[in-house]
């Protein structure tokens, strides 16, 4: 079944349907890390902003289109990841 059609089913309220659930695997970025500072000439610090992740923009846009339907949104972001550590989680 496509996402879409999904969605479309739960606006309808078939209680048969699936929550729809959508993880994001990734690095830093998709963790919600935008900004590093330094803290001393050795070493560096980040600014985490779980708000303004992308998975939080598609969140916001899905309760826009979809507002009765509840979405799981599960984000698997760790800095430093790759696509190997993706797999081996």
């Amino acid at each position: 079944m496509r996402f879409t059609e999904l969605l479309k089913k739960k606006t309808a309220d078939n209680p048969g349907t699936r929550t729809p659930i959508i993880a994001f695997l990734g690095d830093s970025v998709t963790q919600g890390c935008f900004e590093i500072y330094k803290t001393s000439e050795t070493s560096l610090d980040t600014v985490f902003d779980q708000n303004n992740g992308y998975h939080q923009h598609l969140r916001n846009m899905l309760a826009t289109l979809y507002p009765n339907v509840p979405v799981n949104i599960i984000n698997a972001g760790v800095s430093g990841g790759s696509a190997p550590h993706g797999l081996q989680r």
